[in-house]
């Protein structure tokens, strides 16, 4: 197959957006998409390969796959070493384990499934997964196992079968991802099934190639028209949108009318520009080491504030990346006696022994992490009992609040429903109903045990509350349809109803990313409001439990950052707390001339300074704010002395 500058020059537009994103610039808020670019280049490569080789009689799966190990294994082994290596004396434990998991799921390419099932709310914060970007990995390398098999086994019977067969499985493909994105998002985004339609389009060029089609004039045009398409998505795409689905057809026909075009097209030319083509040449290294030198240097420090922190984290990935291209992808990439002298290579034994004593290296070492629980043991004695107290506390406050059972996930409107009454109190009078988000859970949970007497009903769903500005997902849409019209239906029975939901969801800004940027969301307190009036206006009393404040990096990132826990109260009282008590200024006063009765936890968590303690030292929460189940405990002992109308709402009985 003829080299084409022009597609390393492509490489460079798919690489550098994603770079760029994940380095915090704001323009680029859609630079997600340089993946799928990524899979469009991969579907016209790996299927021209597949093709070219089976036309002249020479395919064998032994020499095409010792090629993709070749190109692809030893940067990757490389990274995934060095990143567990650096994590190991400078991560917390949790998430050193993660990485270890995480590590070994990459070097079997199943990374994307790892991820897709961990996906939820109670996963870490991408920030602090140093193989998150390796699901891109695992999506391309589960198309290498499976297509060229399909190509090879429906080639007997000709292109158009080939052609038949590419077409119904992209339209199946897209119309899936299509049709899911609402109900499970997580599952479009990670898993290949869904992707398969992004490598169609470069498949399809490859299966039938218009290489003398077209005036010089319309190929140009669609090298520009290309371009601006990913680009446009590129800046004008956000986190927000329903991707990949339709959404992703953008860049996808970009980069695929830039591949019909040719080296000839009028942008393709522009292409292959030098800076434009060495970018593309190490885009695989620089994509590999990237994410890694950005998920450490925010966990030690932060994210890069302004530009001359963005460029030098580019200037030093740029170094990092040219480094592995030149000494370990192209040592390995081609056999050695096909290659210059002056170029050091290495042969198929080579290779294939240098992966596996890198392979069994990093198994070695990830299962020796693993069972030493993230080399726990390495932290002084008292973090040790602290970290241990954590892990037991996670684990039973998942169970404490019916995690997966009644603390409802991903479930359809008739799961709902049928979930609610499940699990309802035996008894369904003089009810206090907990309504919300995961917060709310646990003030379920620190209500079902101070009050054992009580008719306690939960009635709570992973991230879903009122307010958002921000699209609400058909998931939590569905969630509050079903609940308002259980309340409403059981409005006689309901004594009280206790509302409550995480501040994030009621700020402009990522909490978890930088405490200082946050601002409240007007609009969004104005919506909350309206709909817990509504409530109110059943006949039923309405508590409005405050917003608590939070603590980032988490508990459980930041152990590893400090050596006691006088050093992690230290770290935390520097954490500007501001926009919380700015939010819960904002919410008293929202909610001054309503009905329903605002109680603010900030009065009493920051009493008077913020605490993530619990009287006896432990852990007062298990990540950045949920409860462990004895902080829940002592903060709703705390909020009924603090607030005497909580009090009396949760003892009155209807007569």
């Amino acid at each position: 197959m003829q080299y084409r500058a022009d597609i390393d020059g492509l490489r460079a537009i798919a690489v550098l957006p994603i770079v760029l994103f994940h380095l915090g610039v704001t323009s680029l808020s859609g630079g997600f998409v340089g993946v799928d670019v990524f899979f469009v280049i991969s579907g016209y490569l790996i299927t021209s390969l597949v093709l070219n080789d089976v036309d002249a009689g020479r395919f064998s799966f032994k020499a095409f796959y010792m090629k993709r190990i070749r190109r692809l294994g030893p940067a990757l082994l490389v990274t995934l070493l060095a990143t567990l290596l650096v994590g190991i004396f400078i991560l917390s434990p949790s998430l050193l384990e993660a990485l270890a998991e995480s590590s070994l799921a990459a070097l079997l390419s199943v990374s994307n499934i790892l991820f897709w099932s961990e996906a939820g709310y109670f996963d870490a914060d991408a920030i602090y997964k140093p193989m998150l970007h390796t699901w891109s990995l695992g999506v391309e390398e589960q198309f290498y196992v499976v297509w060229p098999v399909l190509l090879l086994l429906v080639s007997h019977f000709g292109r158009k079968a080939l052609g038949a067969l590419l077409l119904a499985l992209s339209v199946a493909s897209l119309i899936a991802s299509e049709m899911m994105l609402n109900t499970a998002p997580e599952t479009v985004f990670f898993l290949a099934p869904f992707r398969i339609f992004e490598f169609a389009f470069g498949a399809g060029l490859a299966l039938f190639p218009v290489r003398n089609t077209g005036t010089s004039f319309l190929r140009s045009s669609a090298s520009v028209t290309g371009l601006i398409a990913i680009l446009a998505s590129a800046f004008l795409y956000t986190k927000e949108t329903r991707f990949p689905g339709i959404a992703a057809l953008v860049p996808c026909v970009g980069a695929a009318l830039i591949i019909w075009a040719g080296p000839a097209g009028w942008m393709n030319k522009r292409l292959t520009l030098a800076p434009l083509v060495y970018i593309g040449r190490i885009s695989y290294s620089l994509y590999l080491v990237h994410w890694p030198v950005v998920v450490y240097c925010a966990y030690l420090y932060q994210m890069p504030e302004n530009p001359t922190e963005v460029i030098g984290l580019i200037v030093f990935v740029l170094a990092l990346a040219s480094v592995m291209y030149f000494a370990v992808e192209q040592p390995f990439r081609k056999k050695r006696q096909v290659v210059a002298k002056a170029t050091f290579r290495v042969g198929n034994r080579a290779v294939v022994f240098s992966l596996i004593a890198a392979s069994a290296t990093l198994v070695s070492a990830a299962v020796f992490v693993d069972q030493k629980d993230g080399l726990q043991d390495w932290l002084p004695a008292e973090m040790i009992a602290f970290d241990e107290t954590l892990r037991l506390e996670k684990k039973a406050r998942r169970k404490a609040i019916r995690q997966g059972t009644c603390h409802f996930t991903d479930m359809s409107r008739q799961e709902y429903a049928d979930a609610l009454d499940a699990c309802a109190p035996e008894a369904l009078d003089n009810l206090i109903v907990v309504y919300g988000d995961s917060h709310a859970a646990g003030i379920w949970s620190a209500l079902s045990r101070g009050l054992p007497d009580r008719n306690v009903m939960q009635i709570t769903a992973a991230g879903c509350s009122y307010g958002g500005l921000k699209k609400t997902s058909k998931k939590c849409t569905d969630f509050a349809e079903i609940a308002s019209k259980w309340i409403t239906d059981h409005a006689d029975n309901i004594e009280v109803v206790v509302y409550s939901q995480r501040a994030k969801s009621l700020l402009n800004g990522a909490p978890e990313e930088n405490l200082t940027t946050l601002t409240v969301a007007s609009g969004a307190l104005e919506n909350v409001r309206k709909s817990l009036d509504a409530i109110q206006n059943t006949g039923t009393s309405v508590i409005y439990w405050g917003p608590r404040p939070e603590f980032h990096p988490a508990l459980g990132i930041a152990l590893g950052t400090v050596q006691s826990i006088e050093h992690l109260k230290a770290r935390y009282a520097l954490l500007d707390m501001s926009a919380f008590l700015e939010l819960d200024t904002a919410l008293k006063a929202e909610f001054k001339d309503s009905p329903v009765t605002y109680i603010s936890s900030y009065d009493v968590i920051c009493a008077p300074t913020c605490t993530f303690l619990s009287e006896d030292g432990g852990p007062l929460i298990v990540d950045y704010g949920h409860w462990t189940t004895t902080g829940g405990d002592e903060v709703l002992r705390a909020m009924r002395k603090k607030h005497n109308i909580l009090g009396e709402l949760l003892n009155q009985q209807k007569m």
